[in-house]
């Protein structure tokens, strides 16, 4: 009996050994480039490519496909997340559960999203350890949106970026700035990127980034439209409920998080400021559609360790509220849906179409870093070099827009057939989810024609 107890706890030890062995080679088998590089590099498109479709084929959750190609001919592709298995847009919205876009790598040199993206895929999918995350919601990620940019790989790209080591370009193959384009729809990928976007109408946007300039303590910092240029519901959401959930969570994680700011003056003492970017912008487009759109910006100047991680915070964060609060979010969305109609187009308020800041401000405490303005031997003017002494600097934030210029709705817009075949133009708007109609035979109509007097352009060109 004593020797049947031996060999019975020897084999349970070889058993439990053969089990971690097990568990160890699988592990790194899912390692990602980025873990592999000791948290330095990021993958190639190929690569990329290659590891999102292994878990999209080792889980009957995922499905991956493309929606579009780019100039150079690489294809852009999304992974569907769904334990429903709702891999179209038509059996996604059956399911009632709210879908969450994420959107990687618009500025292909600010890719911290695609390789979080791939470790938070990575514990839903195959580790499990996430799984719940898509209990009561449906996940669609884009590894990487501008993908020629991506490969133009070099690692100065981004002076002054701590990290990955090689890194892609601002704009496309065609030197156009996606995250200019949303609303004027100019790239081939943005085409794509609207038929997407229209087609599965996302529940909750998200844009992943990385934020230039001054150097400060925060690792991430977010951008969201809250103001009047929003469903009151939804804002209220936001400034309540969304913002504090997220923001506990992720300094919670370790990494120091506030909202995405400019500078009133030169000094941090005049002032820091908020306020809305415009639909040209990716989340401000999501607004513009009625939808939460969240930007994220990690700080260029921290390890690029930390970036990844600390967007991973942020977008589980996110998604793990989103799903434990689903039937709120499903229900201002079919509010502020109603809401447009009723105010626009039935009641005819005037649309916001611009909002300015006001004088308005609240105090706000700035974790930075003690700064010295100093002459330069290189340029010969003043410049400012920053010490890694960490200072708290009493300042005021300037978040609260009002209505700038606003626009009273028509029940139509007629577009003569020489000007809608101009550049694609019916067929852009169309992108954007518009109805359009063609005249069957010629009409008279009562129309108001806009005329446009004392043009004036901007003194300095802006990224197109």
């Amino acid at each position: 009996m004593k020797y049947f107890k031996i060999i019975f706890f020897s084999f349970l030890i070889l058993l439990l050994v053969s089990t971690v062995k097990a568990q160890t080679k699988n592990q790194k088998n899912w390692l990602t480039h980025f873990e592999k590089s000791n948290f330095l590099e990021t993958a190639k498109y190929d690569e990329t490519m290659a590891y999102f479709k292994k878990l999209a084929d080792a889980s009957p959750y995922a499905n991956m496909f493309s929606f579009g190609v780019s100039p150079q001919g690489r294809k852009l592709y999304c992974v569907v997340i769904s334990k429903d298995k709702a891999f179209d847009p038509v059996e996604a919205k059956e399911t009632g559960k709210p879908i969450i876009l994420i959107e990687n790598g618009i500025h292909s040199g600010e890719i911290e999203g695609k390789d979080a993206s791939m470790l938070l895929l990575r514990e839903i999918l195959i580790t499990k350890e996430k799984e719940n995350l898509i209990d009561s919601t449906i996940l669609l990620v884009i590894p990487i949106f501008s993908v020629d940019a991506h490969e133009r790989f070099g690692s100065y790209h981004r002076i002054n970026q701590n990290g990955p080591t090689e890194m892609g370009w601002r704009t496309t193959a065609q030197n156009l700035n996606l995250n200019r384009d949303w609303t004027k729809a100019d790239a081939p990928e943005m085409k794509a990127m609207l038929n997407l976007f229209s087609s599965w109408r996302p529940d909750f946007f998200i844009d992943t980034h990385t934020t230039d300039g001054a150097d400060y303590q925060y690792t991430i910092t977010y951008a969201i439209e809250k103001y009047k240029n929003i469903f009151t519901g939804t804002r209220n959401w936001i400034n309540n409920k969304l913002i504090p959930y997220f923001e506990k969570k992720v300094n919670d994680d370790g990494f120091l998080i506030t909202q995405y700011f400019g500078f009133k003056g030169y000094k941090i003492e005049d002032g820091l400021t908020g306020g809305s970017f415009g639909p040209r912008f990716s989340h401000s487009y999501a607004a513009a559609q009625n939808r939460p759109g969240l930007l994220i910006e990690t700080h260029m100047m921290k390890p690029y360790k930390d970036r990844v991680y600390s967007t991973k915070s942020l977008l589980n964060a996110v998604i793990e509220f989103v799903n434990n609060d689903l039937n709120e979010i499903m229900k201002l969305n079919k509010q502020a849906d109603a809401d447009a109609i009723n105010r626009y187009s039935i009641n005819k308020e005037y649309l916001p179409l611009s909002l300015k800041l006001t004088d308005s401000h609240k105090p706000f405490v700035f974790k930075g870093f003690k700064a010295i303005r100093d002459s330069s031997w290189l340029s010969g003017g003043i410049w400012t070099r920053f010490t890694n002494e960490k200072i708290d600097i009493n300042t005021n934030y300037y978040d609260e827009m009002e209505i700038s210029d606003s626009v009273s709705v028509p029940s139509q817009y007629i577009i003569p057939e020489e000007w809608g075949n101009w550049e694609g133009l019916i067929d852009r708007i169309k992108l954007h989810g518009i109805k359009v109609d063609k005249l069957a035979e010629p009409q008279k109509f009562i129309v108001t024609k806009y005329k446009f007097k004392n043009r004036k352009f901007a003194n300095y060109s802006y990224e197109g």
